[in-house]
């Protein structure tokens, strides 16, 4: 508030008063204007994670808020992108002012190097040569944020295992954006079995000899076929 001097001139009434008397000064408050910024705050896929911030300055405090939501705080959160929201602010002294204010709504795009933003990814190579598969996806959300999945083979969860080798897709939806995610293919690699030979030389050339086989790895059952004809391990 600033105090502007203001002079009166005051006289005695009648024809007959010549000369005035000195100017009498008075103090008369003169109030800054009102001033209103705002920050803003887009939304993502509709989910109504949008915001408008205000600040308010000048004029002569307390201010009401009226916004076009039926809000009457000064801050409003909550907010769907796409849309105009605007705010009658008003000070104690009846000065106002009426303000738009523009949401933005953040299309996603699931895809490239904005996956890596959202999810940590492992594949895994189908190593079973027998059996039930093992290839598959790890998917680790790094955010709250609510994705849903579909799997083109009708899992619904982020993470899907158990897969034979062949391409996979999933549809993921956030809100009102769906994007699909096309990752490697699963190979078959099944790891190859490893031998361990533990010899025993034969006794004066006598039939005594033998090897103790130790085989790791691979998937069982071992299908064995020695030189001499045999099929067992050892």
């Amino acid at each position: 508030m600033y105090l502007v001097p203001v002079f009166l001139l005051l006289g005695l009434g009648n024809a007959e008063a010549k000369c005035p008397y000195p100017f009498s000064p008075l103090s008369w408050p003169i109030f800054p204007p009102l001033v209103v910024t705002a920050g803003i705050y887009q939304d993502t896929c509709s989910l109504g994670y949008g915001a408008i911030d205000l600040i308010v300055s000048g004029g002569t405090p307390p201010y009401t808020f009226t916004w076009s939501n039926g809000a009457t705080t000064e801050d409003v959160t909550g907010l769907v992108g796409g849309y105009n929201y605007t705010v009658l602010v008003e000070d104690a002294l009846g000065e106002f002012q009426f303000l738009s204010y523009f949401v933005s709504n953040l299309t996603f795009f699931f895809g490239g190097p904005n996956f890596d933003f959202y999810y940590d990814r492992e594949r895994l190579h189908n190593t079973a040569c027998i059996g039930p598969p093992n290839g598959g996806y790890i998917i680790t959300p790094l955010t709250s944020l609510p994705f849903m999945w579909s799997w083109s083979n009708g899992v619904t969860t982020e993470d899907n295992l158990g897969l034979s080798a062949g391409s996979y897709q999933a549809t993921v939806t956030l809100g009102t954006c769906t994007s699909v995610y096309f990752p490697n293919s699963v190979q078959n690699q099944p790891d190859a079995p490893i031998l361990a030979a533990t010899p025993t030389a034969p006794t004066c050339s006598l039939p005594n000899g033998s090897i103790d086989l130790t085989i790791t790895d691979g998937e069982p059952p071992y299908t064995i076929s020695w030189s001499n004809g045999a099929s067992t391990e050892d």
